[in-house]
């Protein structure tokens, strides 16, 4: 079994709802990180995975989550950043991503010591 893969079902299964929205936006950033990359040399099957990959988390967000019409926004600027083949526009989106991460971090920094 892949040791990263086995971590990571390992810390989903003991997260709470808060460190599992974390964890999802961080499976986003890496997926729209390696589309960047994708696009960056040419491979524009595997960016189209990546993207397929990151609209997929996207509706579990959607799924468990209020829905606030702003993951519908990110669905639309990944699907424009592919056919475009953008990067800024990927970039642009990670950046978004990684402050989205950032506020549930603090969340989880306000609620968890609440809940001990």
């Amino acid at each position: 079994m892949n040791p990263k893969r086995s971590y990571q079902e390992t810390a989903v299964r003991g997260a709470n709802p808060v460190r599992l929205t974390i964890l999802l936006y961080d499976q986003l950033i890496q997926d729209v990180s390696r589309a960047g990359e994708a696009l960056a040399t040419s491979h524009i099957e595997q960016c189209a995975q990546e993207v397929g990959h990151a609209v997929a988390v996207i509706g579990y967000l959607q799924a468990t989550l209020r829905h606030d019409g702003g993951r519908g926004v990110l669905r639309e600027k990944l699907m424009e950043a592919q056919v475009r083949s953008s990067i800024p526009i990927l970039a642009d989106l990670r950046q978004q991503l990684a402050e989205v991460r950032e506020a549930w971090v603090k969340v989880e920094a306000e609620t968890v010591p609440a809940e001990q």
